[in-house]
């Protein structure tokens, strides 16, 4: 991994592989407004083409930042951002309820290996630390068949630390249709177009299929061609391996752990699993892209 660069400027770490600045963690976010629930995210994220696939703070949900870890409901927390789901009757509705997911110091960065770690801290409306994060990722060179990109690994452990159980849920849980979203998401950006997706290889039924990996294949208004790639890796139970995601009007994804049942991190304990995403030029199938993702090179 010797043409992986990984550098802190300006407190975030930027990461450039074979000379391309392929995204930017931030993990100083004292410029998102405690409605949107500060949290760290990668953005702008991009091809070794150099095309951009992740979006900012868009105008329709301001508080979705590129990729992210975040979850709607932290007991009576609000750890996602904007409104909070309050039934079919309500709505959403916007509370004093946000929290923080605080950046608390880094563990690692090792560009030799591609790795880099740190520990966070998800707090809660009055400032309460609700949960210790330990959040390692590793960056990988892929190429297959010609094909040229690259892969991001989360490993993540949250640990309880309360006296009292940590509810993690959704809106599909107060009866929002399609409202399992939670966990590691990834709002794309709004430049592609001709979406292509599919769960298992096979075209995808809808927003909640159930299955080891999603693939989508998109192109941007200009016709340059990406495929992303979203994995299940370990800690998640097959049938909670879940996908929600939008093409319109307007393009995210997201690792659905919560999509039909919200998960209860028990008085001292953790909760640990792993994703990965790939980002490839050009359009790949299913077999081609996950075969890619164990293409190290």
């Amino acid at each position: 991994m010797t043409e992986l660069e990984l550098t802190i400027e300006s407190e975030n770490l930027v990461a450039k592989l074979a000379g391309v600045q392929i995204f930017t963690y931030v993990i100083d976010t004292s410029h998102v407004p405690a409605q949107d629930t500060p949290k760290p995210y990668f953005h702008p994220v991009r091809t070794l083409s150099g095309e951009v696939v992740t979006d900012f703070a868009p105008e329709d949900h301001p508080w979705h930042h590129g990729i992210t870890v975040a979850f709607p409901r932290v007991n009576d927390h609000n750890l996602w951002g904007g409104g909070t789901y309050l039934g079919p009757d309500s709505g959403y509705v916007v509370q004093s309820d946000h929290g923080e997911i605080k950046h608390h110091k880094w563990l690692t960065i090792n560009a030799a290996a591609g790795t880099f770690s740190h520990e966070l801290g998800w707090y809660g409306q009055n400032n309460e630390l609700l949960l210790t994060e330990t959040r390692s990722w590793k960056v990988n060179a892929i190429n297959h068949g010609g094909n040229k990109g690259w892969q991001l690994e989360l490993h993540t452990s949250f640990r309880n630390e309360l006296a009292t159980d940590i509810s993690l849920e959704t809106p599909q849980q107060r009866g929002r249709a399609d409202g399992g979203y939670g966990g590691l998401f990834f709002r794309m950006s709004a430049d592609f177009t001709d979406f292509n997706l599919f769960v298992n290889g096979d075209p995808s039924r809808g927003s909640g299929d159930e299955g080891h990996d999603l693939v989508i294949q998109a192109q941007t208004s200009e016709g340059e061609e990406a495929t992303i790639a979203m994995e299940y890796q370990n800690g998640i139970p097959v049938e909670r391996q879940k996908w929600l995601y939008r093409v319109t009007p307007f393009p995210l994804a997201g690792f659905a752990v919560a999509y039909d049942e919200g998960l209860v991190i028990p008085v001292g304990e953790s909760f640990a699993f792993s994703h990965r995403i790939g980002v490839l030029d050009g359009i790949l199938d299913s077999e081609s892209v996950i075969a890619a993702l164990n293409s190290e090179v």
